[in-house]
């Protein structure tokens, strides 16, 4: 099932998609003792299995009642969530933080500092994957974008990047993954490298999160770790992904959260960033004003947009950029 919400004659609706027309739960009468377990997302979460179970049976039943429903050009689409308890990001895709580190290595060093640097950093990944724990940062999950939406771009910074993320949305103690969307964790890249080397991710990533407008159930999303990923930038033909790098499951990570802390209901969960499509990895910077689109099969796509002008007022710790004012 494809839940989402959206706005439709400027009311917001939590509801599901079916053959791309839209529904809104509010229009279906529940005859439950719970009637108002799908009155959004955070009544649905809180309430499984009982809600999902409860949402299975009218997207099976709209036919027979006659529901029409909502023609994509007629909604706005939100972010599946806007205002998540938390937001935790993990970096579980060995292939895309080698390739990260390289692109990090050509702007930060040079000569025998970069040949060293080149060397070693292979190894030095490999042995923190192997390790029993796996990094995490918490973010900013009080700053949203959604669908169609300008993301922010600091003006300290002048190489912002996208991260085309698998994530999952956290349900409770009886069905803990409660679906599957699309997280672009963006990220200032020229100054995430020193953040890194302070233990600190905070100015390179609180500025914006970019959120898909669906979430997936687990058994219409299927095998997660065996989904292709595709990066459409402008008109430009696509970059092409999949999801095979993650180390581990979601299931597990659940359990690796649950063994520090508890979760909080409706927590979004970012699994890493799938190898091969952002720009540090490349070496080709998306200008202002360009559009892009992430689409993960099964899950939908999320389109944003870059702003059209950047005010940039820092200092230029890299290659000074031509196409920014």
């Amino acid at each position: 099932m494809k839940l989402t919400r959206f706005s439709y004659n400027r009311t917001e609706h939590f509801g599901f998609v079916n053959d791309n027309r839209f529904y809104s739960f509010k229009e279906f009468s529940l005859n439950t003792a719970d009637p108002d377990q799908l009155l959004s997302l955070g009544n649905y979460l809180k309430k499984l299995p009982d809600s999902r179970i409860t949402a299975e049976e009218i997207e099976k039943n709209i036919f027979s009642i006659a529901k029409e429903g909502i023609k994509r050009e007629s909604v706005k689409l939100l972010p599946i969530t806007g205002n998540p308890p938390a937001l935790i990001d993990f970096a579980l895709t060995p292939t895309h933080l080698f390739n990260s580190a390289l692109g990090f290595i050509d702007h930060e060093f040079s000569g025998l500092k970069a040949f060293i640097s080149r060397r070693v950093i292979k190894k030095r990944i490999d042995k923190a994957m192997a390790k029993p724990f796996y990094p995490y940062y918490k973010g900013n999950c009080s700053v949203i974008s959604g669908e169609d939406d300008t993301v922010v771009w600091p003006s300290y910074s002048a190489y912002l990047d996208i991260e085309p993320e698998l994530a999952f949305l956290y349900g409770n103690e009886k069905e803990r993954i409660a679906g599957y969307l699309i997280f672009n964790d963006l990220s200032a890249r020229d100054v995430q490298f020193q953040e890194l080397s302070e233990l600190s991710l905070t100015r390179s990533k609180d500025f914006d999160n970019g959120i898909g407008s669906f979430l997936v159930t687990p058994d219409e999303a299927g095998n997660v770790r065996e989904l292709q990923v595709k990066l459409t930038i402008g008109n430009h033909e696509p970059l092409k992904s999949d999801t095979s790098d993650y180390l581990i499951s979601p299931e597990k990570v659940v359990d690796y959260l649950l063994s520090i802390a508890p979760i909080q209901t409706g927590t979004v969960v970012g699994m890493g960033t799938v190898p091969g499509l952002c720009s540090i990895e490349r070496g080709e910077w998306i200008p202002p004003g360009q559009h892009f689109t992430i689409e993960f099969e099964k899950l939908g796509s999320l389109t944003q947009h870059f702003p059209e002008k950047v005010d940039f007022s820092g200092e230029h710790r890299w290659r000074k950029r031509n196409d920014l004012v």
